[in-house]
């Protein structure tokens, strides 16, 4: 019986979640340089993840697993240009795939494949043509292959004392290629398959590019960047180094200068991209640079005319060759894990929480991503309300932005106080005033106003998970991993513990009424407790490990979130579990958020899912199947008394009744007369269409296992392969199994019985023929009688009672005389 404090709640509303039409936000790119492209006038964005290749349409956000390049062999290295994909995997093969764009659909088949290397491959380039894939190799080697010859290798150069080479990049215009090995950097020609030349820095080499002239073949410039934080041009001859001022990871070649210089650009340690120049046998720094909002560098490249910049977090942005100015969109990476997410304003944006020292506001349209920065170190959680929002980080701050009318988002307030890691962070207003409160792994609880502490209590026993603010911001909830809830007035006056859970509790979330508390713990279970007795209203039970995440639904309906990956939606009045959702594949769901019946999700892999609610429209649907299935009802019995079986027989088949499409079928079986006209079951299966034939099919399965209905439904079938052929209609090899051992079976039965009739055609003709003989027998002796004619032995012999004689008389045979026994004595 449910308790009282629950019989007002309101009515359920939520009974089904669906994924939403928005594609959700995964990872495309954890590894390696990501390459832009573009298809059929879109930006694809390449990146490895995970093992196998992805492209993310830059526009939608939509991501295609293009290689999960078959069975457990992982790509290391990839190489794009939009038309044909390279990629070299953990079995030293290399593999060649052709890219088609179909109907806003990226595909990927295969075209060639070969053993490159005996150890894993660092890295992958392609000339200029297309034509050349050079390969680097921790075996010390760099291989060449021609992809117009199914990849027929055609160089190996192996620098002399062995070691890992870490980098390849051919030469623009020329037939050369660089290769990258610890310290050194050695320069092969391709025409003679020499070694041309060798630089040696003082520092393991980083990155290197080269730097041509205006299209000319000799000019061998290259750029090296080293690990010491310098910087080295190499024009062929002479070496010029001078000082980054940074460990720098990546280098890549600018246009070239209005008077003609030549230009590339830097990025590395302090996320800051850098426009460097030469000429005239020097090297100095331009003065444009712009500063990274996501931290350290690991890659860049280049697209048209903008730069692609990939942060140490696996973020993109694109900034333009020369002002170095932002000039699209940027977008997440491929964020390890999503730690807490909550909905912004309207619902249309999300801020999310990741180990990384951002928050990041994505739209949950295309995923387009703004970077908030400020922390020195992972943010743990968020929270927002109107146009603020809140962070909680591992520096021991919290942080507090708003966003402006031109949306721009500023930082009004810092937070400092607690002594470990700020975990858990919630945000509200009490009239005008913005609270904010806070809970650290120092295991206290702390109330802001105005960038100011108001209050401070060491809360639990142990570290505190989540804390959250009552609607009207004059109830705060704390939970611990000391397996308790408890209640604090707005002074954090104690009020009470909720008391139940058996281990820690992960999550504690305030209904919309302030009426239920509701928390999750690693107990598996969800508690609704009442905010004002404290008193257990409800345990929910089902998830099948701990429960890590919690948010109130429409009404006061849950949705929970689990290590197992699943999301359930939760009826505390019914006490029931309204649906389950398989969200997550061997990751955990550790963020959720909701807004007026849409749900997000973050999980361990770093993917963020968008969930709808479906009710209304499956309720819908729901009552249109209803009349549909209320008028074909009607219109299968006006067939039936009109005497019309075809008309009824697609009625019944779309209503699934193959009981009345059996008697149908009897109706039209009966129509069959000896006349030679055309089969009653070929003109009704004429106009059938092919997935009514399937549900007849079906059907037909299960009344070929009768004997006594198989003729009927062997003529069906004959009269469906007919219209619609074998191989459409028997495309499943268990229906087809099933249709064919039962035709064999009868047929078998039939061949049998057919055997049978043969003795019984034999016996018939005996008889008529020893019942001629009797006549002939009893006709007078005084009637004249034909010639006799030639003995024919046949089938009448078994049957005779004694072999016959032939006689020239009509006399009876005289009866042979019968031996006496004589005694021996």
């Amino acid at each position: 019986m449910s308790d009282p404090a629950m019989d007002d709640a309101a009515p359920l509303s939520v009974k089904r979640l669906a994924p939403a039409k928005a594609p959700a936000r995964e990872a495309v790119s954890t590894r390696g340089a990501p390459r832009a492209v573009k298809i059929d006038h879109k930006l694809i964005i390449f990146g490895l993840h995970d093992g196998g290749v992805r492209a993310l349409d830059h526009e939608t956000g939509q991501v295609w697993k293009l290689s999960d390049l078959g069975g457990d062999d992982d790509a290391s290295a990839f190489w794009t240009d939009g038309a044909k994909l390279y990629t070299t995997t953990t079995r030293q093969l290399l593999k060649a795939y052709a890219l088609t764009w179909n109907d806003e659909d990226l595909t990927l088949s295969g075209d060639a494949a070969r053993q490159c290397h005996k150890a894993p491959v660092k890295a992958i380039d392609v000339d200029s043509t297309g034509a050349l894939i050079a390969t680097a190799s921790a075996d010390g080697t760099c291989r060449v292959f021609d992809s117009r010859r199914n990849l027929t290798p055609t160089h190996r150069f192996a620098p002399a004392g062995g070691g890992v080479l870490t980098s390849v990049k051919h030469h623009p215009f020329s037939l050369i290629l660089a290769t990258a090995r610890a310290f050194d950097v050695h320069v092969w020609d391709l025409k003679s398959s020499s070694q041309i030349a060798s630089v040696s820095l003082k520092a393991s080499v980083a990155s290197m590019c080269w730097l041509p002239g205006p299209r000319n073949a000799d000019d061998r410039t290259l750029a090296l960047a080293a690990r010491d934080a310098t910087l080295t041009v190499w024009d062929g001859m002479n070496e010029i180094t001078v000082s980054s001022k940074e460990d720098l990871e990546t280098l890549t070649l600018l246009p070239p200068a209005d008077d003609g210089g030549r230009q590339f650009a830097s990025a590395g340690a302090d996320g800051v991209v850098r426009a460097w120049r030469y000429a005239d046998g020097k090297v100095h720094r331009a003065y444009n640079e712009e500063s990274a909002t996501t931290g350290p560098l690991e890659s860049l490249s280049r697209f048209e005319n903008d730069l692609v910049v990939t942060g140490h977090d696996r973020s993109v942005r694109f900034v333009d060759c020369v002002t170095l100015k932002e000039t699209r969109h940027a977008l997440c990476g491929g964020d390890d894990e999503v730690l807490d997410a909550a909905f912004l304003g309207d619902g249309s944006r999300l801020a999310l929480a990741t180990p990384s020292e951002t928050v990041r506001i994505v739209d949950t349209h295309d995923w387009r991503t703004t970077f908030l920065s400020g922390h020195a170190d992972a943010v743990l959680a968020v929270a927002s309300c109107d146009e603020y929002v809140a962070s909680a980080s591992k520096d021991r701050t919290a942080k507090i932005w708003r966003e402006t009318s031109s949306g721009r988002w500023d930082l009004i307030s810092t937070l400092e106080g607690h002594v470990d890691s700020v975990g858990a962070v919630a945000l509200g207003k009490r009239g005008d005033e913005l609270v904010c409160a806070t809970a650290s792994k120092d295991r206290t609880l702390k109330l802001w106003q105005d960038g100011q502490c108001t209050a401070s209590t060491i809360a639990h026993d142990k570290d505190i998970n989540d804390v959250a603010l009552s609607p009207g911001c004059v109830v705060v909830a704390s939970c611990s991993s000391d397996r308790t809830a408890k209640l604090w007035d707005s002074q954090l006056n104690a009020q009470g513990s909720c008391l139940g859970h058996k281990r820690g509790v992960w999550r504690c979330v305030f209904s919309t009424k302030e009426r239920w508390l509701a928390t999750c713990a690693s107990d598996r279970t969800v508690r609704v407790w009442a905010v004002k007795t404290r008193q257990c209203l409800a345990v929910l039970q089902g998830h099948e490990d701990s429960v890590l995440s919690l948010a109130f639904l429409k009404g006061d309906q849950l949705v929970s979130g689990g290590a197992d990956g699943t999301l359930k939606v939760w009826s505390p009045q019914t006490r029931t579990c309204e649906c389950t959702i398989e969200a997550y594949e061997d990751c955990r769901v550790w963020a959720l958020a909701t807004y007026d019946g849409k749900v997000v999700s973050g999980g361990g892999d770093g993917t963020v899912r968008v969930f709808e609610d479906v009710t209304a429209s499956d309720l819908q649907s729901e009552r249109e199947k209803d009349a549909e299935r209320e008028a074909r009802d009607q219109a299968l019995r006006t067939a039936l008394q009109s005497g019309d079986p075809v008309s009824a027989l697609k009625q019944a088949l779309a209503l699934e009744r193959p009981h009345a499409a059996w008697g149908c079928l009897k109706a039209i079986h009966e129509r069959s007369s000896g006349e030679a006209t055309l089969d009653p079951f070929d003109e009704a299966f004429s106009d059938l269409e092919l997935d009514q034939s399937q549900k007849l099919l079906t059907a037909i399965v299960d009344w070929n296992a009768n004997a006594r209905r198989a003729p009927i439904a062997q003529r069906a079938l004959r009269a469906l392969i007919k219209a619609h052929g074998a191989d459409t209609l028997l495309k499943d090899a268990a229906l087809r199994d099933a249709v064919a051992a039962y035709t064999k079976r009868h047929l078998a039965r039939l061949d049998g019985l057919l055997q049978q009739t043969y003795l019984v055609d034999s016996v018939l003709g005996a008889l008529e023929r020893r019942c001629l003989t009797v006549e002939e027998e009893s006709v007078p002796a005084k009637r004249p009688r034909a010639a006799a004619a030639p003995r024919v032995y046949t089938a009448d012999d078994l049957f005779a009672a004694a072999p016959a004689e032939d006689s020239d008389s009509d006399a009876s045979p005289v009866p042979k005389k019968r031996k006496s026994r004589r005694s021996s004595r």
